[in-house]
């Protein structure tokens, strides 16, 4: 998206800066905020002052390209805490700084951790199979193989994962199998 600042005007750059707190290492936004981010109108519209700082700074935004803060704050507008990366890029610094909730923090969860441990232990002990813990639990099949697999959940069921790890490999190419022959015909 080209924001409408190809030429700042004194005046309006004047009026930008005037917002900015440059004190500390960070240099925060004053003014209004929306969803915890600098709000700047120009010509009539509300952008966001950390990407009216990139394209004073560095030019036009690429297209399909967010302005990531390496600082994680979101009301910092400094030049070089800012860059531009994909939507990916940005999961991924989330990612890498452990910011992404998740487990029962994220909250969509129908789960918590104890539910998560106690599926994976029913599931390699027990013998129980995924539909009925799906049902159970009122979750899909594909959540319970997500979690009997460890491709979900995967720090509630550490504990226990190892005693199970031959087995586990085992039981996904079968499950896999079945999946592949029976269920995509339906």
């Amino acid at each position: 998206i080209e924001l409408p600042i190809s030429k700042l005007d004194t005046a309006t750059a004047s009026r930008f800066w005037s917002k900015v707190d440059k004190e500390s290492g960070c240099w925060n936004w004053k003014a209004g905020l929306l969803q915890g981010y600098g709000s700047f109108w120009l010509n009539g519209k509300r952008l966001q002052a950390h990407r009216v700082s990139w394209t004073i700074f560095h030019g036009t935004i690429p297209r399909r390209l967010l302005v990531c803060h390496t600082c994680d704050n979101r009301r910092c507008v400094r030049p070089d805490h800012l860059f531009s990366g994909s939507h990916r890029d940005n999961s991924q610094d989330a990612a890498m700084k452990n910011r992404v909730p998740y487990g029962s923090g994220n909250g969509s969860s129908k789960l918590r951790e104890d539910d998560a441990l106690e599926i994976f232990r029913r599931y390699h002990t027990d013998r129980v199979s995924i539909t009925s813990l799906s049902r159970e639990y009122g979750v899909s099949d594909q959540t319970i193989f997500f979690i009997a697999t460890r491709k979900k959940w995967r720090r509630a069921t550490e504990v226990l994962a190892n005693r199970f790890s031959r087995r586990l490999r085992l039981k996904e190419r079968n499950f896999r199998r079945k999946l592949s022959d029976d269920d995509v015909r339906k």
